[in-house]
């Protein structure tokens, strides 16, 4: 046992009851804390999205300024693809022009990596769009004060 432990010694009902309480306050803190973030959120969805639009950007970050503050919106991009319409797909691009690897882009589990997506000709990305699925993963919102330094 540590000697700079203020709870060495305690019984163990004492520990289990004093760590009960905790939690309890620790869950309400959590709750206040979501609904704080909630309402930074509502206060700042409208001008977020408006820069969203502005940047043809609806993943990845963009940031604005409101009330002094420096307000960054991170939202990840996860992308998933149809397998198998887009194994017919890539068949229907090998046929139609033989030497085309379409492997270059894809991974035999039929999906296609986004860095590789994004280096394929628009022309062939434009095909295999209908079998792309993007879903957008938890927005995260940062503040940071600006010194008027």
């Amino acid at each position: 046992m540590s000697e700079r432990n203020p709870f060495a010694g305690q019984s163990l009902r004492t520990l289990q009851s004093r760590k009960e309480a905790i939690l309890a306050e620790l869950r309400d803190v959590q709750t206040i804390l979501q609904n704080i973030e909630e309402a930074i959120g509502e206060q700042v969805a409208d001008q977020l999205q408006l820069k969203r639009d502005f940047e043809k950007q609806s993943t990845g970050t963009v940031s604005v300024i409101i009330d002094g503050f420096e307000v960054s919106s991170v939202v990840p991009k996860r992308v998933t693809w149809d397998s198998d319409e887009l194994e017919e797909i890539l068949a229907e691009i090998e046929l139609d022009d033989p030497g085309c690897n379409v492997m270059e882009w894809a991974e035999y589990k039929i999906t296609i990596p986004e860095t590789k997506y994004k280096k394929m000709p628009i022309g062939l990305r434009s095909k295999v769009d209908k079998a792309r699925v993007v879903k957008h993963g938890k927005e995260k919102i940062e503040l940071k004060e600006i010194n008027d330094d």
